[in-house]
Order: C-alpha cells, then structure tokens, then sequence
C-alpha cells in the first residue's frame, strides 16, 4: 500500500499470483461490498485450469471441490468460522468511505 495511487481506490483486490480471475470477477463481487457496510471482505472460490490433465490434477480437483461445496457451505450456514483457503479476495481500502 506505499503506492500513491493505493489511496484514490475505494477497494482493493488481492490475488495469489497463480490465480487466473474470470473478466467479470469485480463485477461480481464488488456489490456485496457496496451494499453492505458490514462486510469486510468477499472470497471467492477457485478452480484448477487444468482438472483433466493427469490423475493428480483430477484429484486435486474432487479435494477442491469437496472443501467449498461440503465443508464451507456446512459451515456457513451454521454462522461457524471456516478455515482460510488462499487469497482471493476484494475488500474496502482503508481510505473507503464505505
């Protein structure tokens, strides 16, 4: 954040650097922020870009799929805390007026 133009945004998008985000990935995350005051970040799910090129990335892939679509959602409809699961995330600066 020492870069100047850090300052002028409302929001900020962290990446791992191995991470390939849709075009419209600020599109879609971006309003949850908007519309609501109270959250501090959006995470969002990633996939494997390349799930059927050998035995290890397809299951590497069922793993994947199984944390977000079992074990996260289970826990977020209980309100319970889940594990971090990498950086993909949007969230306000700290010069947001949100």
């Amino acid at each position: 954040m020492l870069h100047a133009y850090v300052q002028q945004c409302d929001f900020l998008a962290v990446f791992d650097a191995d991470f390939q985000p849709e075009p419209d990935f600020l599109m879609r995350t971006i309003p949850y922020l908007a519309r609501n005051p109270q959250i501090a970040l959006v995470q969002a799910r990633w996939e494997f870009v390349n799930p059927n090129e050998c035995l290890m990335t397809r299951i590497q892939k069922m793993t994947l799929d199984y944390h977000f679509k079992v074990e996260q959602e289970a826990g977020s409809s209980t309100f319970a805390f889940f594990g971090f699961n990498g950086i993909t995330a949007s969230f306000p600066s700290m010069n947001s007026t949100l």
